[in-house]
């Protein structure tokens, strides 16, 4: 099973995201911001 090993913020609510088995990839997050805990992040000084 793969693990999340890394997560770096970058521009725009875009998470950089580094699995166990060495493969990486962009989350973007901007569509989740008006959902529950999600909300938060929509504070830069937060994300």
């Amino acid at each position: 099973m793969n693990r999340v090993v890394t997560v770096a913020p970058n521009d725009n609510y875009i998470l950089l995201v580094t699995l166990s088995n060495g493969m990486s990839g962009e989350f973007d997050v901007s569509p989740y911001l008006e959902k529950g805990i999600f909300q938060e992040l929509k504070k830069q000084a937060v994300f």
